[in-house]
């Protein structure tokens, strides 16, 4: 899904740039769909930061 706010995301991330790219396509139709995909872009963070280290 392309993104306005996450597409620079992609050449490195492109989980988080799809993720980021459904949350907003949804978040005026669905609402709590665009909170689920904002949960599951926060929790790629996270697992990321606790894998590096």
């Amino acid at each position: 899904m392309q993104s306005i706010n996450f597409e620079h995301l992609r050449k490195h991330r492109p989980e988080l740039a799809s993720l980021g790219g459904f949350a907003e396509a949804y978040v005026f139709n669905d609402p709590s769909g665009a909170l689920v995909k904002m949960r599951q872009f926060a929790e790629y963070i996270v697992k990321s930061i606790y894998n590096a280290f």
